[in-house]
């Protein structure tokens, strides 16, 4: 019985196009991957909103904190949400953003490096066996056979 030698492909469907924020095309056939860079300059003002949210959130406390009888528990509460809101727009400032921007280069690059290291190691021990493999000694602490 004979086996069929051509293999019917199926038709890929037509990309997706989408314009980015400052006049970008691209083109993808899986539409979440274009998706993401296009929503990702919204990120800053989705973090505006939130800190503004945040603030009116603690300026409605105000009262609750100063009336009868004096409670402090309610802006007590909305504080720390406040700090995190106001954190994340610091990291929209370049000064601030740099700093966070290298350690992440740096941690990246240490962990992927480390990754290499390791795999170098197993693939020179089998890529080399100890008769072909090239000395390192020096010279003059070579053994003569």
């Amino acid at each position: 019985m004979p086996l069929p030698i051509c293999i019917e492909i199926p038709e890929i469907p037509d990309p997706f196009q989408i314009t980015l924020p400052g006049g970008v095309t691209m083109e993808h056939i899986n539409l979440m991957e274009v998706i993401q860079p296009a929503l990702t300059p919204l990120v800053p003002l989705f973090n505006i909103i939130d800190t503004v949210v945040a603030v009116f959130n603690c300026i409605k406390a105000i009262p609750d904190t100063l009336g009868p009888p004096p409670d402090p528990t309610a802006i007590a509460a909305c504080i720390p949400e406040l700090a995190e809101k106001v954190n994340a727009l610091l990291r929209l400032i370049p000064q601030l953003s740099l700093p966070y921007t290298i350690i992440g280069i740096i941690d990246h690059w240490s962990s992927t490096r480390s990754g290499r290291r390791a795999a170098s190691s197993c693939t020179c021990s089998s890529r080399w066996s100890r008769s072909s493999a090239p000395s390192t000694a020096p010279p003059s602490s070579r053994t003569r056979a």
